[in-house]
């Protein structure tokens, strides 16, 4: 018996990533059928038409011409129960919290392995929140500093053999 088609929103402007992405949807399994768009403006139109039913959204922030953060928006509303992961170079503080506020589940940076971004994939479509190392650094810290009794994370060290 054949699976059900699913499908998955994939939004990037450098086709190299776009690439990386499609392969990572494609390793999903047959089933799996990605739609890419190069630009912000493209993937909301689809989205305002109903023109996918996806159950999976890919997103970069640095698009050409909007956002990221408006296509989450967007995708959010649209698709209340999707996951949406953001794979992008923007690591900033404003970034990373914009993009969780309008309804990002995950959080890689583009800087992370492919193996790194394949289980990132399969931990969101199981209902998980996969951030990248570093950027669970930032938020430990920015999190504490809301709370000042609270001590920051430190640097990761390497431990010597004893």
């Amino acid at each position: 018996m054949l699976a059900k088609p699913r499908s998955a929103l994939v939004v990037e402007d450098n086709p190299e990533f776009e690439l990386l992405l499609l392969e990572a949807v494609n390793a999903l399994g047959a089933e799996w059928r990605p739609h890419s768009f190069r630009t912000g403006t493209e993937a909301l139109a689809a989205i305002e038409r109903k023109a996918l039913r996806p159950d999976l959204v890919l997103v970069d922030l640095g698009l050409p011409d909007i956002s990221g953060v408006a296509v989450i928006r967007a995708a959010r509303r649209a698709y209340a129960k999707v996951p949406i992961m953001v794979v992008s170079v923007l690591t900033n503080s404003e970034n990373v919290l914009a993009a969780i506020r309008a309804g990002a589940q995950g959080y890689l940076h583009k800087g992370d392995s492919a193996l790194s971004l394949a289980l990132a994939i399969r931990r969101v479509l199981a209902g998980e929140c996969p951030i990248s190392a570093s950027l669970a650094h930032f938020l430990f810290n920015y999190v504490r500093a809301q709370a000042p009794a609270v001590s920051g994370c430190v640097e990761p060290r390497t431990f010597a053999a004893e």
